[in-house]
């Protein structure tokens, strides 16, 4: 669901620097993100922490689109194995995000810790 927004879309580059996530020896980007345009010219970026104890603060900076009244969604849990079965469905779910703080140039938000945050499902428009 919260990757969605991206299928059948337009692929839009992203550049991202992040800090690493290392576990057992091993390391990779703490946060990986997505970008795509809708056919009827929305865009969508959605971002994952992969870090199950550190928070993410991110700059995006959108060029050639604005992002008045920009909102999201959220998956995170308060713990990593947390998971859906048929005896609790909704044990773990997407809710609304708005921690979004927009300015000229795109916007800022902090990534909880093990989170995928989408956002501009139908709001960001490009110019």
């Amino acid at each position: 669901e919260m990757y969605k927004p991206h299928h059948d879309a337009t692929f839009l580059p992203i550049h991202l620097e992040s800090g690493l996530y290392e576990y057992n020896g091993d390391k990779i980007s703490q946060v990986s993100a997505s970008a795509s345009k809708s056919s009827a010219g929305n865009i969508h970026v959605t971002l994952c922490n992969m870090n199950p104890r550190s928070k993410a603060e991110i700059h995006v900076e959108l060029r050639g689109a604005k992002t008045s009244g920009m909102s999201g969604m959220i998956l995170t849990a308060n713990s990593m194995n947390i998971h859906n079965t048929f005896e609790k469905p909704d044990a773990i779910k997407p809710v609304r995000f708005e921690n979004i703080s927009s300015n000229e140039r795109g916007f800022q938000i902090i990534l909880p810790a093990m989170s995928i945050v989408s956002l501009g499902t139908d709001t960001l428009k490009s110019k």
